[in-house]
């Protein structure tokens, strides 16, 4: 089956959008000026059309729209998606050999940046939340990793988490900078924040030096849309300019870059009428929530015994109703302004319908993620070196080539260039007997370097 053919065929079933991108199968665009001829944007770099490598016309000041709406004092525009600007961000504020503070719960492109750059990693646990996902990073975590670490030359934030729990940037951006450190910050999941006051203030209006925000994923955007904030601090924009310009493509589409704009624009004439009328359409029910950011809806019924796969299952199958992901405890709808009142109100009759239903033993994730983890070989060794496959029992004592992930709580057990340990092995046996997610391995075997401890 052809790639077109499937995708109409997902999307006859699909009745309600509550996953990423934000435009919600381009409901956003029905009423703008991107509902028809659009591949006549689809041009390149022309005597007119300005230039994203070196923009010094209408792209400069769209640029400059964004880096005003998002309290920068520059602000780059990503074709790449979020993962450039991760990349970009880091060989931008560190030189080889630096050492970082990590949130253990960092995207696989922060792992990539570190090898490319050469860094030494120094990993942090994030408080895990009742509900057995990750909640974010203690302001009393990174001032114990500074303490312990005091030659650290940064620190490196995921907030919001994937289920929308922000960190406090202004306490821990305090500390970092009183020790000469950056903070540079994840803010993928944030990028509608500037818009309405409904919303958490954005990472670098809080005092983060570095930040990137992902269009796609809340904002009436396409796939691959980013931009990297760069706030005042000690790197330059220059430097800034020449890394990104490393990572993203020399030929950008014209097509993305008028869509973000559209974006950002959208955000600043209509961001808080749009979002009053989101937060009207919410509906209210005890096994739907949210934490600091609006737009994450968590639907758990766990007290009722329905996992979130079963959830899932059931708002899709039975509803048409495709959320972003599940977990053990719950399903996570990522919602936006493009959810109107006829997504709500289907989501309300699935919701009324599951609450029907017979109830089952609650699910309690009561399982211990912390772990104790030894780093034996910085991850670029580990990207250069030899590797193998071997059976998960015969993993122990080995060193990890890649990151193993349960979700939840979306954190990974070990990380490139970590000690795998029994304890290890035995969390993620525990996490395949109950059909939790786990990523990173393939047919039972764990992909290790051949390097011996």
């Amino acid at each position: 089956m052809s790639i077109l053919k499937k995708l109409k065929e997902h999307n006859k079933k699909e009745r309600a959008s509550f996953h990423m991108p934000g435009h919600k199968t381009g409901k956003a665009f029905l009423r703008s000026k991107f509902k028809s001829d659009i591949w006549k944007l689809d041009t390149t770099e022309l005597s007119d059309t300005d230039c994203l490598v070196n923009p010094g016309n209408f792209i400069k000041e769209a640029e400059e729209k964004a880096a005003k709406a998002y309290k920068a004092e520059s602000s780059f525009f990503l074709v790449n998606g979020a993962s450039s600007g991760i990349l970009s961000m880091f060989r931008a504020a560190f030189a080889e050999g630096d050492k970082v503070i990590v949130s253990r719960d960092c995207h696989k492109s922060v792992i990539n940046a570190i090898a490319l750059c050469g860094l030494l990693p120094i990993y942090i646990n994030p408080h895990i939340h009742e509900r057995g996902f990750s909640g974010g990073v203690s302001t009393e975590s990174i001032k114990e990793a500074i303490e312990s670490f005091p030659d650290a030359k940064g620190v490196f934030l995921t907030s919001p988490t994937y289920f929308g729990i922000v960190s406090n940037i202004t306490e821990i951006a305090k500390l970092v900078h009183e020790k000469g450190m950056l903070l540079l910050c994840d803010e993928a999941h944030g990028a509608h924040f500037p818009f309405s006051k409904s919303f958490p203030a954005g990472a670098i209006s809080c005092g983060a030096d570095i930040s990137v925000v992902s269009l796609h994923k809340s904002m009436p955007c396409p796939n691959q849309t980013a931009i990297l904030n760069l706030g005042k601090c000690t790197v330059s924009y220059g430097k800034m300019k020449a890394a990104v310009n490393m990572f993203q493509t020399t030929s950008p589409s014209y097509v993305l870059l008028s869509m973000m704009e559209h974006a950002i624009d959208t955000g600043l004439t209509k961001g808080e009428r749009l979002t009053k009328e989101f937060m009207d359409n919410l509906i209210q029910n005890e096994h739907i929530y949210s934490f600091d950011d609006p737009f994450k809806l968590i639907v758990d019924f766990s007290s009722k015994g329905y996992n979130g796969y079963e959830v899932m299952d059931i708002l899709e199958k039975k509803f048409g109703i495709y959320a972003e992901m599940a977990i053990e405890t719950c399903v996570l709808l990522m919602a936006s302004w493009a959810n109107d009142k006829k997504d709500f109100a289907l989501l309300k009759k699935a919701v009324g319908y599951i609450d029907s239903l017979p109830p089952k033993t609650p699910i309690v994730s009561n399982e211990n993620f912390d772990t104790e983890n030894t780093l034996v070989m910085t991850p670029r060794e580990v990207f250069n070196s030899l590797k193998e496959n071997v059976p998960i029992d015969m993993a122990i004592g080995r060193v990890a080539d890649r990151e193993v992930t349960i979700f939840p709580p979306c954190i990974p057990v070990f990380m490139p260039g970590e000690e795998i340990k029994k304890e290890h092995i035995e969390k993620i046996k525990r996490a395949i007997e109950k059909n939790l997610t786990v990523t990173g391995i393939e047919n039972s075997l764990v992909t290790v370097t051949k390097h011996k401890i």
